[in-house]
């Protein structure tokens, strides 16, 4: 396959939002068009990389899992670089407790540990399946749904309330992509060593935006943006738990008024 290095294609997680940091792409590599390619299932994102049909991937994994630290075969490496975090949320039908809970506060998770939650297991693991759980929660069977809250929010309908609960990150939003090493591997084409630094080139500058960097601005030596990563993940982690334990302080606050509006609903519509 012959190298094409004035393009970029590039793969999303359903529930992820990338207009913002393609228009600075834009404005910074005006050069080199991007070819969009919207996932169904978070599964496909490795697979569309080592296969070549992606350049790079917006992948949504485990924060668990170390996706450098997977096998792949032929040896493939990949590159991965931590982007965000994602809230856990609730889908509920219309008239839930969750309901009265306001949109911008957290859940507390005593509040929702008696409710009833669908398995994920029981259900196909891509956007159909997904929006299948969406389909029973509203039917108000007094199951909820959780999903990542950019994923629940993707999937909402006007007969369902999202809401955030107060519960540690359990998904995450990586940067993806092949080693330069590898490309002739997963391409199964004859790439010269500058086609490789040109093209691994264009995904450090789309890399740098999706990290804040502005345009014009040096990418840096390997080492220092290594040390930058690592730092800007310890950064992003705490700014993560400030976030966190404000919206836990604002909701310990309101709880009460909260109990107490659930309450005076719950008894106007026994009346």
């Amino acid at each position: 396959m012959p190298a094409q290095l004035n393009r970029l294609r590039l793969w999303c997680a359903p529930g992820t939002s990338p207009d913002k940091w393609l228009k600075r792409f834009g404005d910074a590599r005006p050069d080199v068009s991007v070819q969009l390619t919207a996932g169904t299932s978070d599964s496909e994102a490795i697979e569309a990389l080592l296969n070549f049909r992606s350049d790079v991937a917006l992948v949504r994994h485990s924060v668990d899992e170390v996706l450098t630290r997977r096998e792949f075969p032929r040896g493939v490496r990949l590159h991965a670089v931590r982007l965000y975090d994602e809230d856990v949320a609730v889908v509920t039908a219309r008239e839930h407790d969750a309901e009265y809970w306001d949109e911008h506060d957290s859940i507390p998770l005593e509040e929702a540990a008696a409710w009833a939650r669908l398995d994920p297991a029981d259900y196909p693991d891509d956007v159909a399946g997904q929006r299948m759980m969406v389909e029973v929660a509203a039917s108000g069977a007094g199951a909820v749904a959780e999903l990542p809250f950019p994923l629940a929010r993707m999937l909402s309908r006007k007969d369902v309330v999202v809401r955030r609960l107060q519960a540690e990150p359990r998904t995450r939003v990586s940067v993806v992509w092949v080693h330069p090493d590898a490309v002739p591997t997963v391409s199964n084409g004859d790439w010269s060593l500058a086609e490789r630094e040109t093209r691994e080139a264009v995904i450090q500058d789309f890399v740098g935006v999706l990290r804040g960097r502005r345009a014009g601005s040096s990418r840096g030596s390997t080492s220092s943006r290594g040390s930058t990563q690592t730092s800007q993940q310890e950064s992003s982690s705490q700014q993560s738990s400030s976030r966190r334990s404000f919206s836990q302080q604002r909701s310990l606050k309101s709880r009460t008024l909260r109990r107490n509006t659930a309450s005076s609903r719950k008894l106007r519509r026994k009346r």
